[in-house]
């Protein structure tokens, strides 16, 4: 199983899908980002999501679950500290861990066995073609398809001939 480890302030850092958003009205880029993150991680694996909150009350309670995303608020000094110990439990469970971040120091600190680094901006990228995808199927597979629409104009006119009585 993947299972990726998420620094949350980084990746809207990184992308204009969150940024401006997130000048504004940071809580709606967090919510965004998490929404955007269950949906991706529905289809390719586990995911923990940690934002640097280092005055707010949630930071107090510890992790909590939004569908299949684990969010943790933590102060600014310890995301780093969340993120190193996550990676660190989850390696050692032998899954593949994905820490996104374009944070050099941390980009050193977990890389080893089992442990893959993507860039902030790359994971945007894959997650952004991942919801495309998810609105293509929804908009497609929603639609509903005739048979006359499934089948080609010599079949069609196969069928025709036949209903009217002419044979194949």
């Amino acid at each position: 199983m993947k299972r990726f480890v998420i620094d949350g302030n980084n990746v809207m850092r990184a992308h204009e899908r969150y940024r401006p958003l997130a000048k504004r009205d940071i809580e709606a880029a967090r919510a965004l980002l998490v929404h955007d993150v269950g949906v991706f991680a529905a289809g390719e694996g586990r995911a923990l999501v940690v934002f640097d909150a280092a005055h707010d009350e949630r930071a107090a309670h510890g992790p909590r679950h939004e569908g299949d995303v684990i969010v943790v608020y933590a102060g600014a000094t310890e995301a780093d500290t969340v993120i190193e110990r996550t990676v660190h439990r989850w390696r050692r469970s032998g899954d593949q861990v994905i820490v996104v971040t374009s944070d050099a120091a941390m980009q050193w600190t977990v890389l080893g066995a089992n442990v893959v680094r993507m860039s902030a901006r790359d994971f945007t990228e894959e997650l952004l073609s991942v919801l495309d995808g998810v609105r293509e199927y929804r908009r497609v597979g929603a639609r509903r398809v005739t048979l006359g629409e499934r089948i080609d104009d010599q079949m069609r006119a196969r069928l025709r001939r036949m209903a009217e009585g002419g044979g194949s």
